[in-house]
């Protein structure tokens, strides 16, 4: 994006914007194809397509390609319809999906595959602080970790900086109804006025 950004002199914030509202729209598109297909799309997982291989194949985020893979694999699928559960596992592959499948396809911190960023191409570690005991960690983990770090629209590092952006915006709103002398009263205290 950045390249892109200096290529075509555009704010690197106005490309960005334009390409997820798109992927947006497309995502809204083909969801309910994704979601009809989802047997298929479990049933290729578990014969040992990665989740961002089979993102990228569908042209569907891969970390909305995660959320299927967790809520139709993880716990034996008992977590179909749960999203609150299907989150929290998301928020934290390794504390949550540790150890999958009584041990099957799981890998000791040692032996795990090595991760790529997609972005740098430099090496990633595997975030070991929430571990399982058993220093095991499941297939189904790591891919939601790569999937999350192969989507820069999706996921929580934007929940995250669209966040931030959210609150720039209010404060700058802020300052200019103040600069302007308009009265306003914040979302604090609205809130505090019930």
């Amino acid at each position: 994006l950045e390249r892109a950004a200096t290529r075509y002199q555009y704010p690197y914030e106005a490309i960005h914007s334009l390409l997820y509202n798109q992927l947006v729209r497309h995502v809204k598109k083909s969801a309910h194809r994704i979601r009809n297909a989802t047997y298929r799309h479990v049933q290729t997982y578990r014969s040992g397509k990665s989740i961002v291989d089979l993102a990228n194949d569908l042209s569907y985020p891969p970390f909305q390609m995660a959320r299927i893979i967790v809520e139709n694999v993880a716990n034996n699928g008992t977590l179909v319809g749960k999203r609150k559960s299907i989150t929290e596992a998301m928020r934290d592959p390794i504390g949550i999906l540790g150890v999958e499948n009584n041990g099957k396809d799981a890998y000791t911190l040692e032996n795990a595959p090595k991760r790529i960023d997609p972005f740098s191409g430099k090496p990633v570690s595997v975030p070991v602080n929430n571990a399982p005991a058993s220093g095991k960690i499941s297939r189904l983990a790591l891919e939601v970790l790569d999937a999350i770090d192969a989507d820069p629209f999706f996921g929580p590092r934007h929940d995250i900086s669209k966040g931030v952006m959210g609150f720039e915006h209010e404060l700058m709103l802020e300052q200019s109804l103040l600069a302007m002398g308009i009265p306003f009263e914040t979302e604090e205290q609205l809130r505090m006025r019930g």
